[in-house]
């Protein structure tokens, strides 16, 4: 298919030049280059040595007329001129100087210098020189003109220029610390009143330079310490600077220093550096303590949330900061420095300034400046010079200037030239040769022996009566259309809710890789007509296309590398459908209780579809064919989310669709069940099974406890095992276990899964566990009872590895009371005390009553029933059955002999009250083991 594009070649009348004005640089460490070829080459025959500020100028013809670093001007002969040296510039200043030719003067130009710091020649002064003076090499006859304002000091390192809108005028601009200061040079001298415009950002830098697009519409100002670039539009019938929008750098290069338009005015290119500032100039001139990153910015974007979104870092690398600047020839040009003195000796250069991101063709080392250094600086020129023809699409209105434009063999191409006021003379020239004079040139049936560069230049007497060339270029590639198949017949069974309607929905994109045999390279649209072709509206869902059989659909194929593309048509076919039944599969419940003790059903089964898939494949073993599953009838047609592998899945009826491998068309459709067949899900316990086994004294016998595995469904069938061993004979669903141990049983439910006469006989099982422990009733005896008595702090000891198997806790002289785990008891008040000893499982408990003696230090026989009496706390004749227990009083003389079981002695003797006193005692008790404890001491009597 044949297509035809209109372009349009839009002239203005800002430009007065050939451009061969900047076709000589001198920069840097007494640098240069040479544009007269075409290509840039080395010239080292310069004087100047800057580290920044540069400034030359030359001829229409491209020849040397003078250059200068805002303090010195040397002439073509490299020779300061007369009265041309000590200017108010600063080689130190970003931009020190920029050269305007006067108007409707052929001798005259003006040098504007730009200072720098305080101290240093700051602010903005304009000389005067006379190239007809000193045999044609120049003088300045005039100057300097302070165009200051008294703010020298605050003045910027900046300065631009441009084209006025009116004829034979120009505009210089620079930068005060919040105000744009616009100086319109006509044909009676530099105005210096200047158009002054204050915008809304006060700068605290004076570093970073000032550019305007070549049309004159944009500028551009870098902040550099102030980590601020900022885009503005520019009037150049006005010279007012409006419209502020802030650039944003990514961190750590956020310091903007060099800045450029292409020539189209459409991208912004930015040079910004993360520099190390100090006093120590070694740290200034270390590379490591420098990176710098070239950025892109798309300014031809309507808002600057878009412009900044369109940011694209084309290069990062240690490098200090450095200008860029447009040739001639249409390239950027970018000064390599890595460190505030240390120069390099390349220029980089972006080839394509034109193109979106990589694509604009950054070379790093690409201009070889011989023995001399580039260091951070490069000339300014008037933008004007630099401006561009702008070819744009009259379809798209897209600009192709300097673009490489992509056609196609067969097709017809036509481009053409805006009608020009005065007499134009177009020159169309392909491989240096005019191929035609007229405002059009037509390509027909172009093929690839057309591709290469087409340049136009034509010569116009603008309404100035300027004799201006105006030039522009574009690169041809031809490529070959893709070849699209002819024959593209889409089969589709309808199986929709109505499957016998013939109406159904097609996934049209399944057919791409028929369509493109696998190319990724081409993409496919579809149509439902023509004229849907003609008005570019595709099908909005090729997904989801709903129809009947459609005899004729149509597809646009286009190759992305070229845009290129072939259309041709496509039959749909809808099948009524009766689905075909295939045999169910049946799993078993996935168990979830895996490393639990119980089994737990998922609800889930685990299904081998591919296995399935064999299966079904066989049927069909005399055709190749693909068989997909999918979870319903809308995925089966559309293609969408086939099930593959082994999944998971519950209860659910699944789609088949079999299709022919070689187109994909679909041959039958199917559908069966997948059955979850639930597992058995035996009683659990969550604890442990306690087995009580009497005591240790018991004679011996077998113990049990019942363990309840069962499910209450008739049929199924148990096993228990011990141990992970089967129990002979123990296949009830309750099993009675009789030592200790690990105890699990595992439950089997058939199942008979008949559908459509596929009989599929299967078993499910489950499980659950029980660890049953043994445990007996505590056995306890006074001689594992260590009693500590007599004492500030009366203890009882029970030997716990006497008791039983069991686990135990104790408790004194409380059956009901607060148990603990420790067979340890403090503080015991002497007399007569019960240990109790439980097993916790719940198997029994012992007891034990203890003595805990005592020998009380005083009594008081008032009868006030408190130590009315003195006795022995804890001795009786059952613990004690033999014992003498004496009182003497101090002398010696026995008073009374004491029985254990008695209620003590009252303080009398033979019916008399003896007085208060220490009397003394002696104590023999003898226990049923033979054990004696003998005791002496005295207490007292006290009478109240």
């Amino acid at each position: 298919m044949k297509k035809t594009v209109s372009v349009i070649f839009f002239l203005t009348s800002i430009i007065a030049f050939s451009q061969g004005e900047a076709n000589i640089w001198y920069f840097g460490q007494n640098a240069g280059i040479d544009f007269k070829s075409g290509n840039p080459i080395a010239i080292s025959d310069g004087q100047l040595n800057t580290l920044e500020g540069c400034s030359s100028f030359s001829d229409a013809n491209g020849n040397l007329l003078f250059y200068s670093d805002g303090t010195t001007v040397w002439n073509a002969n490299h020779v300061s001129m007369p009265n041309g040296v000590f200017l108010r510039g600063d080689s130190s200043s970003t931009q020190s100087a920029m050269i305007i030719p006067k108007p409707n003067s052929t001798t005259e130009y003006y040098i504007f210098t730009v200072g720098s710091l305080p101290g240093r020649n700051p602010g903005f002064n304009y000389y005067t020189i006379d190239m007809s003076k000193d045999s044609g090499l120049g003088d300045v006859v005039a100057g300097p003109i302070d165009l200051n304002e008294g703010r020298a000091d605050e003045w910027s390192e900046k300065v631009a220029a441009i084209n006025g809108e009116e004829c034979e005028t120009f505009w210089v601009i620079s930068y005060v610390s919040n105000e744009f200061k616009s100086y319109k040079i006509t044909k009676n001298g530099v105005a210096t009143n200047p158009v002054s415009s204050i915008v809304n950002y006060t700068a605290q830098d004076r570093r970073g330079y000032l550019k305007i697009s070549p049309d004159g519409k944009k500028i551009a100002i870098a902040h550099m310490a102030d980590q601020q670039m900022i885009l503005y539009d520019f009037d150049n019938s006005t010279g007012i600077v409006s419209n502020q929008q802030f650039l944003n750098l990514q961190a750590p290069s956020n310091k903007p220093y060099g800045v450029e338009f292409s020539g189209n005015g459409e991208k912004l290119y930015v040079h910004a550096t993360n520099d190390f500032y100090s006093d120590d100039f070694i740290e200034w001139n270390n590379p490591s303590n420098h990176f710098s990153t070239l950025y892109q910015f798309d300014v031809s974007l309507p808002t600057i949330q878009e412009i900044n979104n369109s940011r694209f870092e084309i290069d990062s690398q240690n490098l200090y900061r450095g200008a860029l600047q447009l040739g001639p020839d249409q390239k950027i040009y970018r000064a390599l420095s890595a460190s505030y003195n240390n120069g390099g000796s390349y220029l980089g250069v972006i080839e394509n300034p034109e193109n979106d991101g990589l694509s604009c063709n950054y070379k790093h080392n690409a201009v070889n400046l011989g023995t001399k250094k580039s260091t951070q600086g490069l000339p300014p020129f008037i933008a004007s010079i630099f401006y561009l023809i702008e070819i744009t699409n009259e379809a798209s209105n897209e600009i192709i200037t300097n673009q490489s434009i992509k056609l196609c063999t067969g097709s017809d191409y036509t481009f053409n030239a805006q009608s020009l006021s005065g007499d134009p003379v177009f020159n169309w020239k392909y491989k240096d040769s005019i191929i035609s004079n007229q405002p059009s040139i037509t390509f027909s049936n172009i093929q690839k022996s057309e591709a290469g560069l087409y340049k136009l230049e034509v010569d116009l007497v603008d309404d100035c009566d300027k004799i201006i060339l105006y030039k522009g270029e574009f690169e041809v590639e031809v490529f070959d259309p893709p070849v699209a198949p002819t024959t593209i017949i889409y089969d589709q069974c309808d199986i929709d809710e109505n499957s016998l309607d013939g109406v159904t929905v097609f996934n049209l994109n399944s057919k791409i890789p028929e369509i493109t045999n696998n190319d990724s390279n081409l993409e496919v649209t579809f149509f439902e007509s023509e004229e849907a072709i003609e008005n570019n509206k595709p099908i909005e869902n090729p997904t989801e296309y709903i129809t009947a059989s459609n005899p004729q659909l149509f597809f646009k194929m286009i190759d992305t590398r070229s845009d290129c593309f072939a259309i041709e048509s496509m039959e749909l076919n809808a099948y009524p459908t009766s689905l075909d039944i295939y045999n169910n599969i049946y799993v078993c419940e996935n168990d979830l209780g895996f490393d639990t003790e119980t089994s737990s059903g998922s609800g889930n089964g685990t299904f081998d579809f591919e296995a399935k898939r064999a299966s079904i494949d066989d049927i069909f073993f005399n055709y190749d064919i693909i068989v997909e599953f999918y979870e319903n009838s809308q995925d089966a047609q559309l293609q969408t989310n086939k099930i593959v592998g082994i999944q998971d899945y519950s209860d659910m009826e699944i789609y088949v669709r079999i299709s022919n491998k070689d187109n994909n068309n679909c041959i039958s459709a199917g559908k069966f069940n997948l059955v979850v067949n639930e597992i058995p899900l035996p009683n659990s316990v969550n604890e442990n099974v306690i087995l009580c086994i009497g005591n240790k004294e018991d004679a011996p016998q077998e113990y049990t406890v019942e363990l309840d595995g069962n499910t209450y469904v008739q049929g199924d069938q148990f096993q228990w095992y011990f141990n992970n061993t089967p129990i002979a004979n123990a296949t009830n669903p309750i099993h009675f276990a009789n030592k200790e141990g690990q105890y699990q049983v595992i439950v089997t439910r058939n199942f008979e899964n008949d559908l459509n006469t596929f009989i599929d006989n299967s078993s499910c099982n489950g499980f659950s566990k029980f660890k049953v422990v043994a445990s007996n009733i505590p056995v306890i005896y006074s001689e594992n009872v260590l009693i500590k008595d007599d004492s500030d702090n009366n203890t009882i000891l029970i030997n716990p590895y006497e008791l039983g198997i069991g686990n135990y806790e104790y408790s004194l002289d409380d059956y009901y009371g607060t148990y603990q785990d420790e067979p340890y008891f403090e503080n015991v008040s002497a007399g007569f005390h019960t240990v109790f000893v439980f097993d916790k499982n719940g198997c029994g408990f012992d007891q034990l009553e203890v003595s805990i003696l005592g020998f009380p230090k005083f009594f008081t026989p008032n009868n006030d029933g408190t130590n009315d009496t003195w006795r022995i706390p804890g001795a009786n004749t059952d613990f004690y059955p033999t014992s003498n227990i004496y009182i003497f009083d101090r002398f010696g003389k026995l008073i009374t002999i004491i029985n254990p079981n008695s209620e003590g002695w009252d303080g009398t003797f033979n019916g008399k009250l003896l007085p208060s006193s220490d009397y003394w005692f002696s104590v023999e008790l003898i226990d049923k083991q033979g054990n004696t404890r003998l005791k002496k001491g005295h207490f007292s009597l006290i009478r109240r």
